[in-house]
């Protein structure tokens, strides 16, 4: 027997933590099974995140100039940044430097000061995305020789929005790579592309086809913590609160999938009995 539950979950309501990490506590029993077996399949039906987090935060703000004997470190101030508002905060980082925007390349120029140093720029975190450079780059400049990104200038990291959740899923449902080279388990809920401008509802709507479904271990739940990444696994800071919807479906009793496996299982145990019991199938 199967029954479903529509359970609408908002970050306004959230028990602890922020817009875009939070824990809910969920009403008594409101994902629970009446029997003592079955399964639990939980799907996102919809989402509405808002796009307010900022282009430049703690993950992608710091770099540092190297200017042959000493090193500064330098730090963007977190907020929402288009290519003017960036062009203006890197200038005021690097006094007596040129920065200037192109526009038909999207790309920025440095030009260091006429004084004989050769710079070299080096990208601790995500900044060298910021600046227009490739991962681990660690590009030099002189006043005769200004630097120039080397690809265009990347103000907004993300291509879309994961929303994990804590769930005691089965294992092996899902898997992702986002922490090791090797597969592994994954909290991701739900993966929205983004094609929203700033400021701008991320919207979701599941079909059959794409929704995502974690069969849950467990048969009673309390609380879930819910918490939102770029594709790359690196936390977004939504400002605003957001939505979504989970469908909770519950197989009461013996599932027909597993009733199936069960099956087979005798079947393959009964034969293997018998084999061994009977010497003329045995030498056979």
């Amino acid at each position: 027997m199967q029954r479903t539950q529509l359970i609408h979950i908002s970050s306004a309501n959230r028990r602890s933590g922020t817009p875009g990490d939070f824990w809910v506590t969920l009403p008594h029993a409101a994902i629970k099974l009446d029997r003592t077996r079955g399964r639990i399949k939980v799907s996102v039906v919809s989402a509405v995140v808002n796009r307010s987090w900022y282009s430049v935060t703690a993950a992608n703000s710091a770099f540092a100039v190297f200017d042959g004997s000493s090193t500064t470190n330098l730090t963007l101030p977190e907020g929402y940044y288009d290519v003017n508002s960036l062009r203006t905060a890197l200038a005021s980082l690097l006094p007596g430097w040129g920065v200037t925007y192109q526009r038909l390349t999207n790309k920025f120029r440095f030009q260091p000061p006429a004084d004989g140093k050769t710079y070299r720029f080096s990208f601790p975190g995500y900044a060298y995305e910021l600046l227009g450079f490739q991962r681990g780059a660690q590009p030099t400049a002189t006043s005769a020789s200004p630097l120039t990104s080397q690809r265009p200038v990347k103000l907004n990291r993300e291509n879309t929005v994961c929303v994990h959740a804590s769930l005691p899923k089965e294992r092996g449902a899902v898997v992702d790579n986002l922490a090791t080279s090797g597969f592994v388990e994954s909290h991701v809920l739900v993966s929205i592309p983004i094609d929203a401008a700033p400021f701008d509802n991320i919207t979701f709507a599941a079909n059959e086809s794409d929704m995502y479904t974690y069969a849950l271990t467990a048969q009673h739940l309390d609380e879930m913590r819910f918490w939102v990444t770029d594709d790359t696994g690196r936390a977004l800071e939504p400002q605003y609160d957001w939505c979504m919807t989970l469908r909770v479906i519950y197989t009461e009793g013996d599932d027909a999938l597993d009733t199936l496996s069960g099956s087979v299982a005798r079947i393959r145990d009964d034969i293997r009995l018998m084999v061994l019991s009977d010497p003329k199938i045995s030498r056979a």
